[in-house]
């Protein structure tokens, strides 16, 4: 003889049910929705910081270039008359380097703007809080120092920096 289990109610099977389902997912979206802005944040914040690193890196190596010149290079040499020698160039996206702006293209993308300045003295003139720049054509032995500003800015108004802010790099090289 056989006995049999009595039967009782049957057991559901494993599983979520669909309002279960919902409900898990309408959680999971709350708390996407609430860190989504941290990721946003954290991507313009590393634009920002690559940004940044570059300008440094452009403003750096043009004022290094310069220092490694001589002294009496063309491009450190202000010219007769002016107390200062300035240089503007911009940098594009399309061809990466520093260009003359007279030999942009049109709607080449500028990127970076840098501009170089180079100043003289002699050393008694800064001694004496007198900070004129001497003027070019001044006689070789008279100009002892000279002051290389480097300045790059962004150019671009939407960029993570906004336009027009920038860093200078300054520094003196003597004869």
């Amino acid at each position: 003889m056989e006995v049999k289990a009595p039967q009782g109610p049957r057991r559901r099977a494993a599983g979520f049910s669909l309002i279960e389902t919902i409900l898990a997912s309408l959680i999971l979206l709350v708390v996407a929705l609430g860190v989504l802005p941290l990721f946003t944040r954290a991507m313009a914040s590393n634009r920002a910081g690559a940004d940044s690193t570059s300008l440094a890196n452009m403003a750096t190596a043009g004022a290094e270039e310069l220092y490694q010149l001589p002294f009496d290079h063309a491009l450190l040499t202000v010219p007769d008359g002016a107390t200062e020698l300035v240089r503007e160039e911009v940098w594009t996206r399309q061809r990466e380097r520093w260009l003359d702006p007279a030999s942009l293209v049109s709607g080449e993308d500028v990127l970076w703007r840098r501009r170089t300045q180079v100043r003289q003295f002699n050393v008694n003139d800064l001694l004496d809080d007198d900070e004129t720049p001497l003027p070019g054509g001044t006689p070789a032995g008279s100009v002892q120092i000279k002051e290389i500003e480097v300045e790059v800015a962004s150019a671009r108004g939407n960029g993570p920096l906004g336009r027009g802010r920038g860093l200078t790099v300054r520094l003196f090289k003597a004869q």
